[in-house]
């Protein structure tokens, strides 16, 4: 266990997670129904229809991006790609129109957000090939870990800008200045994929 947490190519797969899957969580999981809701005027039923495209995405992103790494024996360029579609589409949400993009494009952009986060599947495979194969469980969980600290942080943030401007703006506004936040953290875990190993998904131990 020290070994892989001594390890310096452990950590930006680490902190890749974090900043990516803590904006596509954050969303998902905790203020993405809510921001619907209030800034479109949706039901719950309609709301939720919207929010599922978010998981749906993710699913076919798994699968696509998994298959793109194995054909191309790379993990870092997918990354690369992905993470960079997944920075420009949190970038499209927070400028555009102070933070309500069209209606026409909000389902696609929810799929797109989706698909594009899954490219954090492949920082396990990262953390595992840059450690002892002895130890490929733990080092995929060290890596793993990252998620739950991002899920943990960015919503909790979110909340603290939410509580701060609820009574000064109207609700778009206060969701735009409130997404910043996962605009930040997915630029952190975009940033943080340059320093990913790449191990051309073979073990480098």
């Amino acid at each position: 266990m020290i070994e892989i947490l001594k390890n310096p190519y452990t950590w930006p797969p680490f902190f890749m997670n974090a900043g990516i899957y803590g904006a596509y969580q954050a969303l998902a999981g905790v203020w993405g129904q809510s921001y619907i809701m209030k800034v479109y005027g949706m039901n719950r039923i309609t709301t939720a229809n919207y929010m599922l495209l978010l998981f749906i995405g993710a699913a076919f992103g798994s699968v696509v991006i998994g298959k793109l790494s194995d054909m191309l024996s790379k993990k870092k360029l997918p990354m690369i790609i992905f993470g960079a579609v997944n920075l420009g589409l949190w970038v499209f949400i927070v400028l555009l129109n102070d933070g309500k993009v069209p209606f026409e494009t909000l389902g696609i952009l929810l799929f797109l957000l989706g698909f594009s986060q899954a490219a954090i599947i492949l920082s396990w495979a990262c953390g595992k090939e840059v450690n002892n194969p002895r130890f490929a469980g733990i080092s995929m969980a060290v890596v793993n870990i990252g998620e739950f600290l991002g899920a943990a942080i960015v919503p909790m943030i979110t909340g603290v800008f939410l509580d701060k401007y609820k009574n000064l703006l109207s609700a778009q506004q206060v969701y735009a200045r409130s997404f910043t936040c996962y605009l930040i953290s997915a630029a952190l875990g975009f940033v943080c994929i340059f320093f990913i190993k790449e191990t051309k998904c073979r073990n480098i131990f």
